[in-house]
This record gives structure tokens, C-alpha cells and sequence, in this order.
């Protein structure tokens, strides 16, 4: 590593700035498992869309940090917004 007081800066800015995305990335990923879960539980449809609630929240978020692209959000959101559907209307009959 350099030794100039910018480049130390710059590295201290870059750590932070990796701890920060790797959370909204990790809360991404907890809350899409958390409906996987309740897939799998053959929960209901109240609990589902609470739980894709918080999944959208979460991908929202992480886009308004430019955490991740908001094309990359939409599409996340609308694969999942389908296997809920799926599921929902396949439970159901």
C-alpha cells in the first residue's frame, strides 16, 4: 500500500464502503432464503407476500445506495414475483 495520506484515505473510504454493500447484499440474500423457507413450510399467502415485502424493501434500498443496477432489482423482483404466483396458484388446486 502507498504511503501518501490520499491513498491511505482512499483505502479507509473502500473498506467501509465494502462493508456496507456486502450487508444490503447479505439482507438480499436472507430475506429471498426466508421465502424459499416458507415455500417450502407450504405457508400461506398473507406470509408470502410479507415476506416478498421485505424482499422488495430490500432490493429498493440497495439500489437508492447503487448497491446494485435497478434493471438488476426489477428482475430479481419480477422472477420472484412469478415463483410466488406459481406456487400460490399451484397450492391452491
Amino acid at each position: 500500500m502507498g504511503k501518501s495520506l490520499s491513498v491511505i484515505k482512499r483505502q479507509r473510504q473502500n473498506d467501509k464502503k465494502q462493508l456496507m454493500n456486502r450487508f444490503y447484499k447479505e439482507r438480499i440474500k436472507k430475506t429471498k432464503k426466508a421465502i424459499r423457507k416458507l415455500m417450502e413450510e407450504k405457508a400461506g399467502k398473507e406470509e408470502l407476500m410479507k415476506a416478498y415485502s421485505l424482499y422488495t424493501s430490500a432490493l429498493d434500498k440497495a439500489v437508492k445506495k447503487n448497491i446494485i443496477h435497478l434493471n438488476n432489482s426489477s428482475r430479481k423482483k419480477s422472477r420472484m414475483n412469478t415463483i410466488i404466483k406459481n406456487f400460490v396458484l399451484g397450492s391452491a388446486s
